[in-house]
């Protein structure tokens, strides 16, 4: 049985038609509109409408000002239209090759749920490795990384990427970040593979930026990293449980 197997004929359609590479790039930038800017700009509206039921949701309970969000989103923004122009860039000087594999047979169901497996666990490790090198090593955390980081007290959705475009490439700008572009490559994972799990990773990323929380560990674990940068480095807890970095939220 083929992975979304009534989807096949419509995939194959659309190769027939499209350019692959336009075809990537277009699903790369669909991903990020709404594993990113969709959930973004719900935190958004609320923390600048700061509704009082919101309130008790958010840790800590002040809104931040209107003055820092907009200076979330231009970050943001600049950073995102970035990743597209580059991406296009590289897609027009390497055509006719693409950096996914954009092939007309989709996996199988068995294939696909390997290679999301595959490219969750290795960008996890990566994701873990990069993110230790950027606290411990103080050039890299002064000169890049603490710009994230100086974001200060009150965590919002937009700031998942706000930052030094560094950060972006080897973090957060899922797929074409390195802790999701080089597990793709080296598995050969297929874009619609990537970019399910694209999605959900930069929707679980606005959710543990923004303060707000509702029985999701994610964000408490993330919460407690941005007051004590030496905890909780991995996007999720199974590196820093390996490694003896985790710490509980308060």
């Amino acid at each position: 049985m083929n992975f979304f197997s009534d989807f096949q004929p419509a995939w194959q359609s659309l190769l027939l038609e499209y350019d692959p590479s336009l075809i990537e790039w277009t699903t790369v930038c669909t991903s990020q509109l709404v594993g990113f800017l969709v959930p973004g700009l719900v935190f958004f509206l609320l923390d600048l409408l700061q509704p009082a039921w919101a309130r008790p949701w958010r840790k800590p309970a002040q809104f931040p000002t209107h003055l820092k969000l907009w200076k979330m989103v231009r970050c943001s923004t600049k950073n995102m239209l970035t990743g597209w122009a580059l991406h296009g860039l590289y897609l027009w000087c390497a055509y006719p090759r693409t950096l996914f594999v954009v092939d007309s047979q989709l996996p199988t169901w068995k294939a696909a749920v390997g290679q999301y497996i595959g490219v969750f666990l290795l960008g996890e490790g990566l994701f873990y490795v990069f993110h230790r090198m950027m606290h411990e090593n103080r050039w890299l955390y002064l000169k890049i990384h603490s710009i994230h980081h100086g974001t200060g007290v009150a965590p919002t959705g937009m700031s998942v990427w706000y930052g030094h475009v560094v950060d972006h490439f080897v973090f957060n700008g899922l797929p074409l970040a390195l802790v999701t572009l080089v597990p793709a490559i080296v598995l050969q994972a297929h874009i619609l593979v990537v970019e399910a799990l694209s999605i959900l990773a930069l929707i679980s990323g606005v959710v543990s930026h923004s303060g707000y929380y509702y029985r999701d560990k994610t964000v408490y674990d993330h919460w407690a990293h941005h007051e004590n940068s030496s905890k909780n480095l991995g996007a999720y807890a199974m590196m820093d449980v390996l490694f003896d970095s985790y710490t509980a939220s308060r």
